[in-house]
């Protein structure tokens, strides 16, 4: 058993289908949650009571598992999003597993760092702005406006479409609240839908798995909800996918020749496509 261990970032609700799933297949899992009392934690092999956010005090404690009990690592899983990501690439490349490099994270975690990242290689974003709350008093984008934490801790919690800017400065505290570095982005309104779109990477080299349409909904005080997804794309076959296409390729050769890893790129199409 000790030559398949599959180490799984959480033991909550969401990680419980995986742990299960990685129990029937006979591996040997490894849990890290810092919430003792995690649903997870019953049904584990081993159990380690730490942050899933402490990237540095996580990966001390795998290597010390690793010498003790001769554990060979296969493979880390982390169904989850934000900082956790961070601990989820150091893992991958302290033990030299499949999954999440470094040079990923920030792109998938920090809209600002993103945004910059698609400007410097001449992919198209939305124009916004990183807000630090402390001297944040005034939006340079027209109005209206999506307010959404830099670093969001939980999916799409606190993302407002914002129609006047009296309703602005509660926004932002509350996005600020929400985001694990307290950093703001705030992004112009674009009218269209949006889309998603998975890939591998290997070595600047992409493939293209599948499309979906996403489904959100916007409630009256303008907070953004996910509702669910629509297959297949109303893109497929049409112009938008060639120029999908162009922008998955195009952003997979700005990235280092050494990436592997299986992504997703959400696009918003305006109404001339």
């Amino acid at each position: 058993m000790n030559n398949k261990v599959l180490i799984i970032l959480g033991a909550g609700k969401a990680q419980i289908p995986i742990i299960e799933t990685a129990k029937k297949l006979d591996y040997f899992v490894i849990a890290i949650d810092r919430n003792q009392e995690s649903r997870g934690f019953k049904i584990v092999d081993k159990k380690i009571i730490i942050s899933t956010y402490d990237s540095k005090t996580v990966v001390d404690e795998l290597i010390k598992l690793k010498d003790k009990y001769n554990y060979k690592y296969i493979g880390v899983i982390a169904r989850t999003s934000g900082p956790a990501l961070y601990t989820a690439a150091a893992i991958s490349e302290t033990f030299g597993l499949p999954g999440l490099m470094a040079e990923i994270v920030p792109l998938a975690t920090e809209k600002s760092t993103f945004r910059n990242f698609c400007r410097e290689k001449d992919i198209p974003v939305p124009k916004g702005e990183k807000v630090e709350l402390s001297n944040f008093i005034e939006t340079k984008c027209d109005f209206p406006v999506i307010v959404k934490p830099d670093l969001p801790i939980i999916g799409k919690e606190a993302v407002k479409l914002i129609t006047d800017r009296d309703k602005l400065d509660q926004a932002v505290q509350l996005a600020s609240d929400a985001s694990y570095n307290g950093v703001v982005e705030i992004e112009e309104f674009i009218e269209g839908f949006d889309i998603g779109c998975l890939f591998i990477i290997n070595r600047n080299t992409s493939s293209i798995i599948a499309y979906w349409d996403e489904m959100v909904g916007i409630k009256k005080n303008g907070e953004i909800i996910g509702c669910g997804v629509s297959v297949p794309s109303v893109i497929k076959g049409t112009t938008i996918e060639n120029k999908v296409k162009i922008i998955v390729e195009k952003f997979t050769k700005s990235l280092s020749s050494d990436v592997e890893a299986i992504l997703i790129l959400a696009f918003r199409i305006d109404l001339n496509g």
